[in-house]
């Protein structure tokens, strides 16, 4: 049988979570519903190794199916290094261009990531 995967989510509000922002330590990763969650996962475990705040983003269901899928993944990535991730869930309003020179506003999931050492 494989191995199960969880995903924390964590009930601090988003309004704690955007006031924590370290904008000198803090990566941005968007993710696509053509990102493969296992190379996210490791850019999640890679910065929380490095002690870089990371927050991923995703915008559509599949974006953002993967994105969840990815923090799951990077738990297991940080077992050895005794670290273990949650996701601060939020969401913020972005405008994407279209092909056709127009604007459209959308919602973006952001999961914040908070790294902590596990014994």
């Amino acid at each position: 049988m494989g191995a199960s995967l969880a995903l924390y989510v964590s009930s601090v509000p988003a309004v704690d979570v955007a006031a924590s922002l370290n904008a000198d330590k803090l990566v941005e990763l968007t993710v696509s519903k053509a990102s493969k969650p296992q190379t996210v996962a490791g850019a999640i475990a890679a910065r929380a190794r490095e002690g870089i705040s990371t927050t991923v983003t995703g915008i559509g269901p599949d974006a953002v199916s993967n994105a969840c899928v990815a923090v799951c993944h990077s738990r297991i990535y940080l077992e050895d290094d005794k670290l273990d991730v949650r996701a601060v869930p939020f969401f913020e309003e972005v405008e994407k261009d279209s092909g056709d020179g127009a604007t459209h506003r959308m919602t973006a999931v952001k999961l914040r990531i908070l790294v902590e050492t596990v014994s």
